[in-house]
């Protein structure tokens, strides 16, 4: 994995763990937005950021709010890495209740 890929991961375990900690009450966007964007993250690359997360099922989105999922993969450019959860072959992760393909 090159300095970029992990930049990546970084934010995308940042973000999940800020919304994790927020609790079963979830963390509004809005909010966490306005945090990033102090640091120059831009709303597209922030929706990009919660959309992976929410593809991998890590985070849930109702409205305004985000809320933490159990376990789940995230990819990147194609390339897969357990943020949490077990792996395993064949490009799926272990849930709790499901299985999350690999994007086509």
């Amino acid at each position: 994995m090159d300095a970029k890929e992990e930049f990546v991961f970084q934010i995308l375990r940042l973000v999940r763990d800020a919304v994790r900690e927020a609790g079963p009450g979830g963390l509004p966007a809005g909010h966490l937005y306005a945090i990033l964007r102090q640091h120059g993250c831009t709303l597209e690359q922030f929706d990009a950021i919660t959309g992976a997360l929410e593809h991998g099922r890590l985070i849930e989105r109702k409205g305004d709010l985000l809320r933490a999922l159990p376990v789940g993969a995230v990819y990147v450019n194609g390339a897969r890495t357990e943020l949490s959860g077990q792996m395993i072959d064949g490009g799926q992760a272990v849930s709790t209740d499901r299985y999350i393909p690999a994007p086509e």
